[in-house]
């Protein structure tokens, strides 16, 4: 793959609707309670963590009271949960790092 076919490509991932904050407003009044109910439960703010939304998501997955997400939803969710993404994540990457805390789960 060339480096243009492979930035292309990039650039269609980060676009694709699952990758999207807005993804967010895709879940039920229900699941979006149930997530930053979780979210409010292990998560702090912090120093830009080395953890990305992809790897947290499946965090709360994990979780017996989780279910499925999207990356875009669980980006939504931080955001509306206050916490800012790096300003290079938002624009270069598909998952996102946040200045955050994330607490150890159990269940990982």
């Amino acid at each position: 793959m060339t480096t243009t076919a492979y930035k292309n490509r990039l650039i269609e991932q980060q676009n694709h609707p699952c990758n999207l904050p807005a993804d967010y407003e895709t879940l039920t009044l229900v699941e979006k309670a149930g997530l930053q109910a979780w979210i409010a439960r292990h998560v702090q703010p912090g120093r830009l963590s080395s953890r990305t939304s992809y790897g947290v998501k499946h965090d709360f997955e994990r979780d017996p009271a989780g279910f499925y997400i999207t990356n875009g939803q669980f980006k939504g969710a931080m955001l509306v949960a206050g916490y800012n993404p790096c300003d290079q994540d938002v624009k270069h990457d598909i998952n996102w790092r946040f200045y955050a805390k994330f607490e150890k789960s159990s269940w990982c």
